[in-house]
């Protein structure tokens, strides 16, 4: 499992701190990557565990997967062949936009104190829990990153987060920003800072952040306000001490948790073609819940 320390201004700040560190636990794609940025300004020690896309070994071969379910294999490569090029594209809009020309840079140039890489699917790997383990984090902030079992997510002494891009409990799981511009609930966009527990999305809310929503907003408008907004939030927990306690709600009751396979092409092409009909988002204004967190001015900075 690759790990550097980065020999760089970071690592002296950390030096002069007393502070433990703080696991940073993502895929990295450019939303995430913003708001590591944000963490790593505010906390002195942040260690990146950055997840790679690398295929799982121990997986059955594609021809099994084929032979035991055919028909869910043709429709998955079908989504794949469809959606994955605009999704790309998006992901090179919002990166554009949120880090200029020069895209989404290097994990190095983030600001983080140091950077252990690993395949996505070892957050099930007793290796991967031996490196959080040995590097004894205060807190763990997870954003963008598969689902964790809970021995890896009770390793950090003062709890384990999520940001999730959506407003839950009305809207869980993935995709929740576009399920929301496709159902009129501009009310419902934005992000939420919560406990991880085993059920996806549902964890006690620590913040949220509902982001200012205009006629002219598209999904790739609305990703970059809610990295904005996910900055702010996570930023303002990496300034707590260590030992402070976080001060959380539980959830409602009610919502819908979102799943991938449930961004057809069909509703995608559905609401492309209602927007350029015209019928845009209905504009509303974002709202930040009063902090949760007891130290409330480290939100609003």
């Amino acid at each position: 499992m690759p790990h550097r320390e980065l020999p760089d201004c970071c690592a002296a700040r950390s030096e002069s701190s007393s502070a433990q560190p703080l696991v940073f636990l993502s895929t990295l794609s450019a939303v995430d990557a913003y708001v590591l940025r944000a963490v790593s300004d505010a906390h002195p020690h942040v260690h990146l565990v950055h997840l790679l896309d690398e295929a799982d070994p121990n997986r059955p071969p594609r021809w099994r997967r084929v032979l035991a379910h055919p028909w869910r294999s043709v429709k998955g490569r079908l989504r794949e062949s469809l959606q994955a090029p605009g999704h790309h594209r998006m992901e090179r809009r919002i990166a554009r936009a949120l880090f200029g020309e020069g895209g989404v840079p290097e994990p190095e140039q983030l600001g983080a104190h140091a950077v252990t890489e690993a395949p996505a699917w070892h957050v099930r790997h007793a290796s991967l829990r031996e490196r959080i383990t040995a590097i004894a984090p205060s807190r763990m902030l997870v954003c963008g990153a598969p689902w964790l079992p809970n021995d890896l997510c009770r390793i950090p002494e003062h709890g384990t987060f999520n940001i999730h891009w959506g407003i839950a409990p009305e809207y869980r799981g993935g995709n929740s920003i576009f399920f929301a511009l496709r159902e009129g609930r501009s009310d419902c966009i934005g992000v939420t800072l919560h406990e991880i527990t085993p059920r996806i999305d549902a964890g006690a809310i620590v913040a949220q952040g509902r982001v200012d929503v205009d006629a002219a907003d598209d999904e790739t408008s609305l990703w970059v306000k809610c990295a904005h907004e996910a900055a702010a939030l996570t930023a303002g927990l990496a300034r707590l001490p260590a030992d402070q306690p976080v001060a959380t709600r539980p959830q409602g009751a009610g919502g819908h948790n979102y799943r991938y396979a449930e961004r057809t092409a069909r509703r995608e092409l559905a609401l492309a073609l209602r927007q350029l009909l015209g019928r845009r988002p209905t504009p509303h204004p974002g709202a930040r819940e009063p902090a949760r967190l007891q130290d409330e001015a480290a939100l609003r900075a």
